[in-house]
This record gives structure tokens, C-alpha cells and sequence, in this order.
């Protein structure tokens, strides 16, 4: 294992793209959360496996070439221990930012919860919503009306013209609940309010000359987005 300039784990020059935690994955996408915050005295093995996939059923089939690193906690039954990271701003014209994330280990049973909270602008958009449904979801709110009444710049932060009131929630739990059954229980809230205010200048042409026109909206989008997935898995 090495570590760049930039904090990233590499092994064997590859960079680490998942962590797990005994096989279980909490997030494992927040590799540099993990590799920071949780406790080595917990630790038992590193384990790096390579040729993996962003699919499992794909895993060393589709060159991808991924690797994924499993931390091997100790066998200690009565482990208990909690780690995490978080980020406060607070600016001028309201402005606010808070991302919390915790981490709870006890015993068979492991947490995880990540919450960001701001008035910056980054608000809730299809990617976030479509980061959340399942493929049927997704399938299925394709045949409806979606709506995004809010006018978008290419290239152009959003914080400078949108003004939001995000709540983002993820809360992971998952526990064994034998020697081959493991239950996952996903939740997760998101809200927002995006408040913007837009004015569109037009030249028209009547035949005899051109006038200008003004158009001046002010828009309120309101997305709300509550799941709860439950997994069971089953080793055999």
C-alpha cells in the first residue's frame, strides 16, 4: 500500500475505489472518510482485492481492473466504538453549511449516517433523486411529467444564482442476524426549497421595427424524497 500527494490509498499503483467493513459495505464509497477516521486499534487484516467491478455480477469480466479493500475488524464480540467527521461554514446572506457523518460499530451491529445540511446552492437535482430510486423507480417515473422549473448555466456554479435550504439524510444499519443471514435497512430523507428569480430580455420584430420585451419569473421548487430500502442476504 502507498499513499499519493493527494491522500488517495493506492495498492500496487491502483487506487483503493471501495472499503468495506468486514465484507459489509457502509458507504464504502467514502474511501477517504474510512482511511481517516476509523480507529486502527479495531483493526485486525487488510484485505486488497483486485479485478473487481462496479458490478458484482461483472467482477474480473469487464477490465475494470477495481480495487476494493475489506477491513477485518477484530472477532471481539464486545467491541463497541463510534468515529466520524464533520464540516460546519457559516457566510454572509444567509448562507450555511453543516455535513455530519457518524460511524457506529457494536458487537454484530454496524451504522452509518451522513447528513449534509446548506444554503450554498447545491440543492437537490434528478441526479440526487435518480442516485436514490431503484432501477424499477427509475423505469417508472420515466413514463411521468418531471418537472425542473429552475434554469441551469453550463459551467457556472449554482450557489451564485440559486438560493436552497437542503436536508440530506442517509442512515445505513446493518446487522447479522445469524451465521448466514445478514439484513441492510437503508433510509434516507432529502428535501429542499430552491428559490430563484430569472429575467429574460427578447427582441421581437413587428414588421415595422423591434421591441424589446422583459419576462420576470420567480420560481419555488420544492423536491421531497423519502426511501426505505430493506435487504436480506443469505450465505450459503
Amino acid at each position: 500500500f502507498t499513499v499519493d500527494d493527494k491522500g488517495q490509498m493506492l495498492y500496487k499503483r491502483k487506487p483503493i475505489e471501495k472499503i468495506s467493513l468486514d465484507n459489509e459495505e457502509i458507504f464504502s464509497d467514502k474511501t477517504e472518510l474510512l482511511l481517516n477516521n476509523i480507529p486502527v486499534h479495531i483493526l485486525n487484516t487488510l484485505q486488497a482485492i483486485e479485478n473487481q467491478s462496479s458490478n458484482k455480477m461483472l467482477k474480473g469480466l469487464d477490465g475494470q481492473n477495481k480495487v476494493f479493500l475489506n477491513l477485518g475488524l477484530t472477532k471481539d464480540t464486545k467491541l463497541k466504538t463510534a468515529f466520524g467527521d464533520g464540516e460546519l461554514g457559516l457566510g454572509n446572506r444567509g448562507r450555511y453549511n453543516a455535513a455530519p457523518v457518524i460511524f457506529s460499530l457494536h458487537g454484530k451491529l454496524k451504522m452509518g449516517f451522513i447528513g449534509n445540511y446548506n444554503s450554498i446552492g447545491n440543492g437537490i437535482d434528478w441526479r440526487q433523486a435518480n442516485e436514490i430510486k431503484s432501477a424499477v423507480e427509475k423505469l417508472a417515473s420515466s413514463f411521468l411529467m418531471n418537472d425542473y422549473p429552475l434554469s441551469l448555466i453550463n459551467n457556472f456554479e449554482n450557489k451564485w444564482y440559486i438560493k436552497n435550504q437542503q436536508w440530506d439524510n442517509r442512515f445505513q444499519i446493518n446487522r447479522a442476524l445469524g451465521e448466514h443471514l445478514k439484513s441492510k435497512t437503508e433510509i434516507t430523507y432529502l428535501k429542499d426549497k430552491q428559490v430563484q428569480k430569472t429575467t429574460y430580455n427578447s427582441s421581437l420584430y413587428t414588421n415595422n421595427e423591434f421591441i424589446n420585451r422583459i419576462d420576470s419569473n420567480a420560481n419555488i421548487y420544492k423536491p421531497q424524497i423519502f426511501g426505505i430500502k430493506q435487504t436480506f442476504s443469505i450465505k450459503t
